[in-house]
């Protein structure tokens, strides 16, 4: 097909989407007959949700419309002879319990020469997985020699049925009978067609989501905002400080500070309860929220990091007052001019010392001391022209003007990252930890950090060794605390730490069978609450990984709690809240 028949199908869709997005006035009769008069039960959504809901509904309904009418017209266009069919919606017995099948967008069979194949078309996902009692009975119904579900997807539509990650995309599609729309293209017509297909089928999607302008966006509350916590302890874990700062500190210099940034936990801070924090988390969230969203005013987003960092100084300069450390320093407090930085100063004159009085403080060369020993001349100045940069950036665009560039955003940003990581990485700030809330490590200790480990990682095998003689001795799940609680900012208190044991696997590496799984002979027993006193002297971690047979169990593999200390481990991916 040529690019004009691509681009009305484009149009066209996008016509049909616009027109479901875009809403009309109630009619009087619905309003006089008001829905909300009637109360349903287990109502979990905000409102609107029902309604965004229908519309994706009958947009996925649209989009998959397309996706039949092309197919159908390239098998016209190229004389491909196809026998269309009608399979409809099913209820079968699968595993002892009623399945609905719906039925496919589209379905034919075509002739090789290997016989009558039919194709079935469906959307991707093991939720959509098509029973082989309902394919064969299908491919029997049709009069076929055999079948191929075409799946929406670009490719690995195997992926949906477990054990085949190992083999080339062709193997395992000719094993489970799953393909890829593009290996469908490829195959029927040919890989030039797919190119045009898919990439108006990328331009349909990303304009459709400019249309609707739908995303979920999730509340924080206390218990949302403890994971939200991790996720955001995972992004300052995992950001490039080193391509942020563009060479202008050494290697040696950053893993000099790394040693008190990462190594001493000090990042922490921009995870507490001090107002510095919580600006820092709220404008992340608010990144998180508005990050794909069009030409609106995202002064706020950028503000809540610029405050942040405002608040960080602030607090930072409180910790060197005279009382504090002993020395006369100065610090400029706007009408007041040039006043001693002392205990009570640094309160009355709060509203006088803005970000620039604070910036400049630590640019004065008489200042330096602040800094610890091991930092050097060239990272000092970076750490001013970074101050300087900052308070720039926020004069430069935080006046008058809405602020409709994410890039400004993205500046903000990696300034409020880089701040914290030279500040509480470069600068002493020993036996003053509590006014900047660096985190006390005696006050979790490594019982807490084990319940906090254990309640998070749920499928994370754990094996707790009693010695080869005790029955205890094997394979556990973790178990949720039921009992915990969260405080305002989302820090959590547990109730202890719970483990399932997994019947019949010990410390050895074993595999599961499915049948073993289905019959609920792996079952893992009800969680047990285990005190300090109850845990065993080592607790080593392995995984569980899907295979064609049922369950790979990987016997231990990394030490996690060894004579009642608690052994930190890198989260392989972002946590979800």
């Amino acid at each position: 097909m040529n690019n004009d028949y691509y681009e009305s199908i484009k149009e066209e869709t996008l016509s049909k989407i616009k027109s479901m997005r875009f809403k009309r006035a109630p009619r009087p009769e619905v309003v006089s007959y008001d829905l909300n008069t009637a109360k349903r039960l287990f109502v979990y959504e905000d409102e609107g949700y029902s309604s965004y809901k229908f519309l994706i509904e009958q947009v996925n309904e649209e989009s998959v419309a397309v996706v039949r009418r092309v197919i159908r017209d390239n098998l016209k266009e190229r004389d491909i002879e196809v026998e269309l069919v009608q399979i409809s919606t099913q209820v079968i017995q699968h595993n002892g319990k009623d399945m609905i099948i719906p039925a496919p967008f589209l379905s034919f069979i075509k002739s090789d020469n290997t016989g009558r194949i039919l194709y079935i078309f469906k959307e991707f996902g093991m939720q959509n997985t098509l029973p082989t009692s309902y394919l064969n009975a299908a491919t029997k119904g049709c009069k076929a020699d055999n079948y191929k579900i075409v799946s929406l997807v670009e490719g690995r539509a195997s992926m949906e049925n477990i054990g085949y990650q190992n083999l080339s995309e062709d193997e395992a599609s000719e094993k489970t009978h799953l393909y890829s729309i593009r290996q469908f293209f490829e195959e029927v017509f040919d890989s030039e067609e797919y190119k045009k297909f898919i990439e108006v089928i990328h331009e349909i999607t990303a304009k459709a989501k400019e249309v609707l302008g739908y995303r979920v966006v999730k509340t924080l509350t206390p218990s949302t905002l403890f994971s939200y916590k991790k996720a955001v302890e995972y992004k300052i874990k995992h950001f490039d400080y080193k391509d942020a700062v563009s060479a202008g500190i050494s290697d040696e210099q950053m893993k000099e500070m790394e040693k008190q940034f990462f190594d001493k936990d000090f990042y922490k801070v921009m995870l507490g309860n001090k107002k510095f924090a919580v600006s820092f988390l709220t404008a992340e969230w608010l990144y998180d929220s508005l990050v794909k969203s069009g030409k609106i005013d995202f002064t706020a987003v950028a503000m809540g990091y610029l405050k942040s960092m405002e608040q960080f100084l602030y607090d930072f300069a409180s910790l060197s007052t005279n009382e504090k450390d002993g020395r006369n320093r100065r610090i400029f407090a706007g009408r007041n001019g040039l006043i001693d930085l002392t205990d009570n100063n640094i309160v009355n004159k709060k509203e006088d010392i803005t970000l620039g009085c604070l910036t400049q403080f630590f640019q004065f060369p008489g200042n330096k001391d602040l800094l610890r020993i091991e930092i050097d001349d060239n990272t000092y100045e970076y750490i001013k022209n970074k101050l300087y940069d900052i308070k720039e950036l926020r004069n430069g665009y935080f006046h008058k003007d809405n602020m409709e560039e994410w890039d400004i955003v993205e500046k903000a940003r990696d300034n409020a990252y880089v701040l914290f990581y030279l500040f509480l990485g470069a600068y002493d700030v020993h036996d003053k930890d509590a006014i900047i809330g660096i985190p006390d490590t005696n006050n979790r200790n490594d019982y807490y950090k084990l319940c906090e480990y254990a309640n998070y990682h749920e499928t994370v095998i754990y094996y707790l060794d009693y010695g080869k003689t005790d029955e205890r001795t094997g394979a556990y799940f973790s178990g949720i605390d039921k009992d915990i609680s969260f405080n305002e900012f989302g820090d959590a208190e547990y109730s202890g730490v719970y483990f399932r044991r997994m019947p019949g696997i010990d410390m050895e590496k074993c595999e599961v069978t499915i049948g073993d799984v289905i019959d609920g002979r792996m079952r893992p027993k009800e969680a047990e609450k285990y005190t300090e006193e109850d845990l065993p002297k080592t607790i080593k971690i392995g995984t569980m990984n899907l295979t064609r047979k049922g369950m790979e169990i990987s016997g231990p593999e990394r030490a996690l709690y060894v004579e009642a200390k608690f052994i930190e481990q890198e989260e392989i991916a972002k946590p979800d809240f």
